[in-house]
């Protein structure tokens, strides 16, 4: 062993002897060319600008990439330019000062010229630069809008937690509006599906996902700060929410899940079963329109429709799974079909249910002391007469009628 490591080592020792008896390898004639770390800072820079944020923790990259990509031009630029006059120079003229020892104060003076000479060189061709940041960070306006209600989630905001609180509310806001639009973009595949609209679905629920990971880290940081008991309710309801939101966006996905899963295996209903479904689509329908409607006006009227729909829409669902055992004993549809449809509608009484959770945590944002622990007798509250009142309206609004016109559930994606 020890032998292998002397012949390895005398190898070593003739190579490097020979490349230093080589001009080749060498500076000639004492010049100084750039040096191994600025190559590298260059190189480094080069790789920041087209991937920013990949290669760096700043979270400036992720948060503005625009901004960051291009101060990071402005550096790789101002390293390009600068090494080829500098050493272009020194090629010609060799500085005595490459041989000395640089001070702080010098090392900062040198960096401010830098920067300052740079940006005077590179200001006429700012036009230019935006251009090239623009197309280096291809980002849609549809996934900046996405991104955008995270940048309300800012860590210095919780030291005041009523500007935090505030916040908070904005960005639910946005999700509450991306949470209507999804669950009516799924319902939409079942009459008529796409694949590409089935994409967006998942998409958009991992979207709502991130919401809610967000949003509710942001919160428990914000419980852990000084608040007062208003704030520390407030808190714990848009917990509560978000939560609700959460799931509702996850009955979402699976319906789409579904209606793909119907379109590749040419799965298909009986006209009846149809026309009762798209009643019931049309009560959800209904149900989280009022229910992302009442979140983002603070609305407590309409809140309280939403809890008598979800009885109705509840009730709706136990008929029509009683519908479909009547229709498999007598051969009408088949046992594939017979589960898809008790899927369905099992996600429509869910996505009703938390809409119906959620409305409830609105309506005791008032409260001093609220509880928490809601369950199914506090979802559907029937004591009061405005309960009576929406419940009769809602039980008409959706009857079960055979008639000869179909009913088809549809709604454009541009509604709000």
């Amino acid at each position: 062993m020890s032998d292998k490591k002397t012949s390895i080592e005398n190898a070593v020792a003739r190579l490097t002897a020979n490349y230093r008896k080589e001009e080749l390898f060498l500076t000639k004639s004492g010049r100084h060319l750039p040096v191994r770390a600025a190559i590298i800072d260059i190189v480094k820079e080069m790789r920041s600008v087209i991937f920013p944020g990949y290669f760096d923790i700043d979270s400036g990259a992720a948060v503005f990439p625009e901004h960051y990509t291009g101060y990071l031009l402005n550096d790789l630029f101002g390293l390009i330019l600068w090494s080829i006059i500098f050493y272009t120079a020194n090629a010609i003229v060799h500085f005595g000062f490459m041989d000395m020892i640089m001070s702080p104060v010098s090392i900062a003076l040198l960096n401010t010229v830098f920067r300052v000479a740079t940006v005077c060189v590179l200001f006429p061709f700012i036009p230019k630069i935006e251009q090239l940041v623009c197309w280096l960070v291809k980002d849609s306006a549809e996934e900046l809008e996405d991104e955008a209600d995270f940048d309300l989630l800012e860590e210095r905001l919780l030291n005041y937690p009523a500007l935090a609180i505030g916040q908070c509310h904005r960005a639910m806001s946005g999700m509450a509006r991306k949470l209507r639009k999804n669950v009516n973009r799924a319902m939409n595949l079942l009459n008529e599906y796409q694949q590409d609209k089935f994409d967006k679905v998942q998409r958009k629920e991992n979207l709502i996902d991130k919401y809610e990971s967000r949003l509710g880290e942001y919160l428990m940081k914000l419980t852990k700060h000084e608040m007062n008991s208003a704030q520390t309710r407030q808190a714990s309801l848009y917990l509560h929410t978000i939560n609700d939101f959460e799931r509702i966006g996850d009955h979402a996905s699976y319906i789409a899940y579904m209606s793909s899963e119907m379109h590749d295996n040419h799965t298909n209903f009986s006209q009846e079963a149809w026309d009762e479904l798209n009643v019931v689509m049309e009560a959800v329908r209904e149900e989280i329109n009022l229910t992302c409607r009442a979140f983002l006006n603070d609305d407590k009227e309409m809140a309280q429709r939403v809890a008598p729909l979800g009885m109705i829409i509840t009730s709706l669902c136990n008929e029509l799974k009683m519908h479909h055992v009547e229709r498999l004993s007598n051969g009408n549809c088949g046992l594939e079909e017979g589960t898809v449809y008790t899927d369905i509608l099992n996600s429509f009484n869910r996505i009703a249910a938390h809409c119906a959770s959620a409305m409830v945590a609105l309506l005791k944002s008032g409260d001093e002391n609220p509880d928490m622990h809601i369950h199914d007798s506090k979802i559907y509250p029937s004591d009061s007469v405005e309960y009576y009142t929406y419940f009769k309206e809602y039980r008409q609004k959706y009857e079960i009628v055979k008639n000869e016109e179909h009913m088809r559930s549809m709604e454009p994606e541009e509604v709000e």
